[in-house]
Order: structure tokens, then C-alpha cells, then sequence
């Protein structure tokens, strides 16, 4: 996951459809927030919701 997680943080821009159509559990809900974080400090993040 680690991996996955610096991929994403060399993206200027993430863009999260459809958050909340699945519910997430714990332990995804805190991986969400820390690419959230990596993310805000380094480039622009979109999320939609339903």
C-alpha cells in the first residue's frame, strides 16, 4: 500500500468520484485521510459525493 500511496502523491491533482457511494470501513476511512493529507500538502484534490 505504501507503494500505492507515492504513486499517488506525484499526481498534481486527484480526483475522487462517487465518495460515500460504498461505505468504508475503519481501517479504509484512515487510508483515505492519509492520502488526503499527502495529497493537500503537495497538489489539488477533487472529491464528489451522491
Amino acid at each position: 500500500m505504501l507503494r500505492f500511496q507515492k504513486q499517488l502523491a506525484k499526481y498534481k491533482l486527484l480526483m475522487i468520484d462517487e465518495l460515500g457511494f460504498v461505505p468504508l470501513s475503519k481501517t479504509s476511512a484512515e487510508l483515505l485521510f492519509e492520502v488526503f493529507s499527502q495529497c493537500y500538502e503537495r497538489g489539488a484534490t477533487l472529491v464528489t459525493s451522491n
